[in-house]
């Protein structure tokens, strides 16, 4: 036995599933959503349309559009309001079937292709099929719906539900997939369709049958126009035949529908006419011999109210119970052009079975006159409303809250009105003014507790103001300080409500005027900025005013012409005489230029004074201002500003640009500027030099480096050329040339001008390189030279330990001597001479300078001898060590020591630059000026590879022969009675700072202090 296909299994399965979804219930609307849904997720649709139509009660060649359901795959189902093009539209059926015999047959093209799906139900087409996609689009009916509904596809699957040659609906799926159509859901899709549409035929046979009915019951003709019923038909009269009283009371009712002023029609939706109205004249249409009575009621509605009237009054009068009454107002075209406001009145009169409305009756009355009145009072009140809300000013109404008699104390009604009174009515403009968001958010909020805002004053007082003036207030400033700390400025008007002697409320008007007040400061501070400005650049301000040919300037145009002290009014003359004869034409010029070219202004840079010595350059600058009724020139106004010192500079440097260029004719070497192309744009030589160079000067310019030169060398300097544009950096080459049968060497420097522009300086350096050849000659006689050197240092080497052995085997005698010399002193120094005594004092003396020469002289050894360690140095601490062991020489000569701007650390011997600094500072205490206390300030500074110190005093100074002198050992520039010491300290200082790699200079003056600077590599 064959297995069952798994795909056609489940399209069994949801063919089952749907069609017992639409007979499982007595009302198969109910469960079209449901259904649409499902064969929506077995399209892989992303929405399902259902509109349905039915054909006309006339003919069946026409079609109504009855329903329009929308079901997406996810989220509820819609049923759309009918458009109301197509409510008023009937569709000959012959337009519709051949638009789907287009359809069809686009959709039968694409079948032959190979996507297309295996079926041949219904019209279809896939993503990038866009004729058929085109088609539907561009038709009437479906491109109405389409932008109704904000319907977007790529592709679709349409089927229409046609039975008995009748178009009964149309039943649309799309899709954004891009793939084809599954062909089993497009079959499952295509049966459901023909089960819908046998519903609705069937559906439509049936109120057929039901209308048939009612006619034989009631005996109404409906197709008799020209014979309304004289009864209006009840729905709920089930006899057969007409009622007993019919014949008595057609005269009574026909004659009480003719005397009522209102218009009252029964409408049949069905047949699409007024089967019954009370009157053949409505708005001055005859309805009696209208075509299409019900366009009379359709087709003369205002645009705007066309939703209102037709769209959502069907929705309305559906939804309605029955007796329940629909009302709208409308505007409706007169016969006679103008428009007339429509009150209409509805009620259901009959329903279809499945509860649609088949019948409705309609009194409609013309109430122009009354929503005329009525929209005026809401345009004023609207008027008003706008008014409020637009306003730029806070308007506001205060009410009292408890009426306060105008009689009493001032003091009483003040106290009233805080503590009662609150905002009734006001706009936004006011509520921003007091921080609140809105101006909802600031009605009912009472004084007082406006007032307990902490930034805001009290108003106890304005409120008083108004009791003193009689209740009226105008032109009264305020100020408060707001949330954020700045102050607002208010201007205030108001008047108080007095009703019966008592105040029940305050009208009032406030404006915000803290942008007025702020510009005023602010222009009050612009024009004292202005001023300063004024004074500080020394502006002359100057105002010509031809017609009366006075000239009025201020005081620093008078003190800038040599006129200082007298009047600030000018003749025309006496200005002009005031300006250089030679530049005269100059400002006169610029004047007619400004004039007749109508330019912003004039600028000239002229001389002007009272005398031809007195005289200084000026930049004149000067506007028309203001013209006469003729056009001729009323004002002028300008500045004066004093440019001398930047002319007279200018000059000097066009001055030194001629003689630069002199200059640069005057030197030795071939200047050649070049663009970025090689392009020689000038040449810079002597005339009568002979640059050895292959080309003549005055012809190279214009023309380009290979035309000139030969092309090795052309592109070497071009290649240099933009190298230095674009590393802004000198470029160096050599280059060999032959001129005249002799062989040149030159050297090229490249430099940049500006971004696009280099100069090429080109030197003859033949004979630098013969002296390069001649002195290559005696390397051999230099090296000599250096080994006698080699043996020469290693002698000073030697020279050096003798010197610390004989220094350190010195000292013991010397330290005897001393010994013994004291010994003596003390012995028997108060029984000798005075001569005696002065030559064993000198003895003792010489021996401690002599000891301590040698002392020195040991320490200035072993800087090379010993070993030195370097280590880092905290630099703060280090320096206040050194500080505090010269504590006692600092206090004895009183002296101020300064330290900043020191780094954290450094790097060398801790003992070595221990004595450099403590040499330097020892120094600047001993060489003071007398009766001065000395200064010392220390400072320091980086540099790429060393830390730069200098060690700066107020004292004696050096004068700048000796400035070299005093790095000498033992030299010293002053004898031991004025200044001890051995003349070895500075010495000492250089070698060790030479040992950090560093250097040591000074700057000084006599009897202006030294500074030391040295540098220690970091």
């Amino acid at each position: 036995m064959p297995t069952s296909n798994p795909l056609t299994f489940g399209l069994l399965q949801d063919m089952y599933e749907s069609v017992h979804l639409l007979t499982q219930t007595t009302n198969y609307r109910e469960t079209l959503p449901e259904v649409l849904r499902l064969l929506c997720e077995r399209l892989n649709a992303g929405r399902a349309i259902l509109l349905e139509t039915t054909p006309t009660k006339a003919t069946n060649t026409q079609l109504y559009f009855q329903r329009m359901l929308e079901v997406p795959v996810q989220g509820e189902p819609v049923e759309h309001n009918i458009p109301r093009l197509l409510l008023r539209k009937k569709f000959p059926q012959s337009d519709l079937k051949k638009w789907l015999n287009d359809l069809v047959t686009v959709s039968k093209k694409i079948a032959a292709s190979p996507t297309a799906p295996e079926t041949d139900q219904g019209i279809w087409a896939i993503a990038g099929e866009a004729d058929a996609a085109r088609k539907l689009k561009s038709d009437r009916v479906s491109s109405t719906i389409i932008k109704l509904l904000g319907v977007s596809f790529s592709s679709f699957v349409f089927f229409p539900l046609v039975q008995k040659e009748t178009l009964w609906g149309m039943l649309f799926f799309s899709s954004q997939q891009t793939k084809p159509w599954d062909p089993q859901a497009v079959m499952l899709a295509r049966t459901n369709a023909l089960v819908i549409t046998n519903f609705f035929a069937r559906q439509y046979q049936s109120n057929q049958e039901l209308l048939h009915r009612e006619f034989l019951i009631h005996g109404q003709k409906p197709a008799e126009k020209t014979n309304p019923p004289t009864t209006l038909p009840s729905q709920d009269n089930e006899a057969v035949g007409p009622p007993a009283n019919v014949v008595t009371e057609q005269p009574l009712n026909h004659l009480i529908t003719s005397t009522i002023p209102d218009f009252i029609f029964l409408v049949d939706i069905e047949l699409g006419k007024a089967i019954y109205s009370n009157t053949d004249i409505f708005l001055g249409y005859n309805i009696a011999e209208a075509d299409d009575p019900l366009d009379i009621f359709t087709g003369k509605i205002h645009p705007d109210d066309q939703a209102e009237a037709i769209g959502e009054f069907l929705f309305k009068l559906r939804d309605a119970q029955d007796g329940e009454v629909v009302q709208s107002d409308y505007r409706m075209r007169h016969q006679d052009g103008h428009w007339v406001w429509i009150s209409e009145r509805v009620k259901v009169f009959q329903r279809f079975p499945d509860g649609m409305v088949r019948q409705y009756l309609s009194t409609m009355q013309d109430v122009t006159e009354k929503k005329m009145t009525s929209l005026k009072i809401i345009e004023s009140e609207q008027r008003y409303r706008n008014f409020l809300s637009y306003s730029s000013e806070g308007i506001y109404y205060i009410n009292c809250g408890e009426a306060i008699p105008i009689k009493l104390p001032a003091a009483q009604q003040v106290a009233l009105y805080v503590r009662n009174a609150f905002f009734q009515e006001c706009n936004w403009a006011l509520a921003q003014m007091y921080d609140f968001a809105s101006a909802a958010d600031i009605l009912g909020v009472k004084v007082s507790q406006l007032e307990k805002r902490p930034y805001y004053a009290t108003s106890p007082a304005a409120f008083q103001d108004l009791i003193n003036q009689q209740y009226k207030v105008e032109g009264i400033e305020t100020q408060v300080q707001a949330a954020d700390g700045s102050t607002r400025y208010f201007l205030n008007q108001a008047v108080g409500i007095i009703e019966g002697n008592h105040l029940v409320g305050v009208w009032g008007v406030q404006r915000d005027i803290t942008p007025k007040r702020k510009a005023q400061q602010a222009l009050y501070e612009s024009e004292l900025r202005l001023s300063a400005i004024i004074q500080d650049t020394q502006l002359g301000i100057w105002e010509w005013l031809p017609a009366t040919k006075k000239i009025q300037v201020n005081d620093i145009c008078l003190a800038l012409l040599g006129l200082k002290g007298q009047d600030l009014v000018l003749d025309e003359t006496q200005f002009i005489e005031l300006v250089d004869p030679e530049d005269l034409p100059i400002l006169r010029e610029a004047i007619d230029f400004h004039l007749n070219q109508a330019t912003e202004n004039y600028q000239v840079d002229i001389r002007m004074g009272i005398a031809e010595g007195e005289r200084i350059w000026v930049q004149l600058h000067g506007r028309l201002v203001e013209k006469d009724d003729q056009g001729e020139p009323k004002r002028f106004s300008g500045t004066l500003l004093d440019i001398h010192q930047l002319k007279i500079a200018e000059l000097l440097l066009a001055e030194g640009e001629a003689l630069l260029k002199a200059v640069l004719n005057g030197m030795p070497d071939t200047k050649l500027r070049i663009n970025s192309t090689g392009t020689i744009l000038a040449v810079y030589a002597a005339s009568y030099q002979d640059t050895g160079l292959p080309f003549s000067l005055p012809e190279v310019l214009g023309k380009k480096l290979a035309e000139v030169l030969p092309v090795f060398v052309a592109k070497g300097l071009l290649f240099n050329a933009q190298k230095a544009l674009s590393t802004q950096t000198l470029q160096t080459f050599e280059f060999l040339n032959t001129h005249n049968d002799k062989l040149h060497f030159f050297e090229a420097r490249v430099s940049t001008v500006n971004e696009a522009e280099t100069l090429i300086i080109l030197r003859d350096i033949t004979p630098l390189k013969m002296a390069e050849k001649a002195l290559t000659e005696q390397v051999y006689k230099y090296d000599q030279k250096n080994r006698q050197l080699e043996k020469y240092i290693e002698s000073n080497l030697q020279l050096e330990n003798f010197a610390y052995i004989a220094s350190h085997d010195l000292r013991e005698p010397i330290r005897t001597m001393r010994t013994f010399g004291q010994f003596l002193k003390k012995r028997i120094g108060s029984q000798l001479d005075k001569d005696s005594s002065s030559h064993l004092e000198f003895i003792i003396s010489s021996a401690n300078r002599m000891n301590q020469l040698i002392e020195d002289l040991l320490t200035y050894s072993r800087v090379n001898t010993d070993p030195m360690i370097r280590e880092a140095i905290n630099t703060v601490s280090f320096l206040d060590n050194i500080v505090a062991n010269l504590q006692s020489t600092k206090a004895e000569a009183n002296a101020r020591i300064i330290i900043k701007n020191m780094p954290s650390s450094i790097y060398g011997s801790v003992v070595r630059i221990q004595q450099v600094f403590q040499n330097l500072i020892i120094n600047a205490i001993k060489f003071r000026r007398p009766g001065v206390p000395p200064e010392i300030i220390i400072e320091s500074k980086e540099t790429a590879s060393h830390w730069q110190f200098s060690i700066a005093d107020n004292g004696i100074g050096i004068e700048e022969e000796f400035h070299e002198q005093i790095f000498v050992i033992f030299k010293k520039l002053h004898n031991h009675e004025v200044y001890q010491g051995t003349g070895i300290g500075l010495a000492l200082v250089k070698r060790i700072i030479a040992q950090h790699g560093g250097e040591i200079w000074l700057e000084s003056s006599l009897n202006k202090g030294t500074t030391f600077h040295f540098t220690l590599l970091k």
